[in-house]
């Protein structure tokens, strides 16, 4: 079956409906109650790395990234951090993005679980980083990659060191951009380049997001080799979430095909 392309992103509901939550309230096994596209396959799933063949060379995932400074926020959910301007204001853009399938993607923001959301063959990593990226016609494509207990520190420690002890709600339902400053910290410049590694295969599929409204359409890369982050970085977001994960989905007959990372061209 050839690989979809993502559809457009459908409108956030209202902002007054219940709050959802990863272990008090509306927990995950209720979403469906509230959110009637959390029953649609989505995300994550179990990638079962028997199954997949090889990279298809002709089509890889093509990374143009840039170094910025990030605004970190603690949602309440999941530390979130996105692009910020030299101000420290918002800087839509500057992280810089990647192009799949001649559609060019512009990162949004980054976030963390914990532990990971995707498993490998029922195994799950000690946590997962998502950057979710937008289209010019708002399709949504999510590199997501696990991460691993290893030595430090690591670049995400710019990110994971700088968790806030404030809560500041996201924007409920949309991929957040231009988020409040209150309880937000701003980094130092991280390139996601040090992050997301080139050479190495990621699995592709649709998915949706992994958290309410579960809006589908969702074109997902997923590394199949975890990234090092060290045990203090780790702690510095299990200290404040964990948890923070929806059960993998029923993947039923979505194809998981083998992309490579690769830099863009010059």
């Amino acid at each position: 079956m050839p690989d979809r392309r993502p559809e457009r992103c459908s409108p956030a509901p209202s902002p007054t409906l219940p709050v959802w939550g990863y272990h008090t309230g509306l927990t995950p096994e209720r979403w469906h109650t509230v959110y009637p596209a959390c029953t649609e396959p989505g995300s994550p799933v179990d990638i079962a790395t028997g199954t997949l063949g090889d990279a298809d060379p002709a089509d890889p995932v093509e990374l143009d990234l840039r170094p910025t400074r990030w605004r970190v926020l603690n949602t309440g959910r999941t530390v979130q951090a996105e692009p910020a301007g030299p101000d420290g204001g918002p800087g839509p853009g500057r992280a810089g993005g990647f192009t799949v399938a001649t559609t060019r993607y512009t990162v949004a923001q980054l976030h963390f679980h914990a532990p990971s959301e995707h498993t490998f063959d029922g195994a799950a990593a000690a946590m997962e980083i998502h950057v979710v990226a937008t289209s010019a016609d708002d399709a949504v494509t999510v590199i997501g990659a696990p991460l691993r207990i290893g030595p430090g520190p690591t670049a995400l420690g710019l990110v994971l060191d700088a968790v806030p002890s404030e809560v500041t709600p996201a924007p409920f339902g949309r991929i957040a951009t231009g988020i409040t400053t209150g309880g937000s910290v701003t980094t130092d410049e991280l390139d996601l380049s040090d992050v997301l590694p080139v050479g190495r295969d990621t699995v592709r599929y649709l998915g949706s997001l992994t958290t309410p409204p579960c809006t589908g359409g969702v074109l997902w890369h997923v590394y199949t080799t975890p990234v090092t982050v060290s045990a203090d970085e780790a702690a510095g977001f299990t200290a404040v979430h964990h948890g923070n994960v929806r059960p993998v989905q029923p993947l039923h007959d979505r194809e998981l095909s083998v992309r490579t990372v690769v830099n863009a061209p010059a």
